[in-house]
């Protein structure tokens, strides 16, 4: 799957890999992978961190983490999941 923000392409890769991160933005290789292998509410939560950080192109891991938090409950109390 692809995403773009601003003038960048990422390409987003779903891995299934026990017992490692939970995801990844690398801004170099312009890659953002989510793992699988958490609940959904995690995997939500996951894809908007690794998101935000492409989309704001920062490392500001504790605004990345609060932000991503807030975004993911506020969607899971509105009933969103994963098909």
């Amino acid at each position: 799957m692809k995403a773009r923000f601003g003038n960048r392409d990422y390409d987003v890769q779903y891995v299934s890999r026990p017992g490692e991160y939970d995801g990844e933005w690398s801004e170099l290789a312009r890659i953002l992978t989510i793992n699988t292998v958490q609940g959904d509410k995690i995997i939500l939560e996951t894809e908007l961190h690794e998101l935000l950080h492409a989309a704001l192109n920062t490392e500001l891991h504790a605004y990345i983490e609060t932000a991503a938090r807030q975004i993911a409950d506020y969607l899971w109390r509105r009933g969103y999941r994963r098909k």
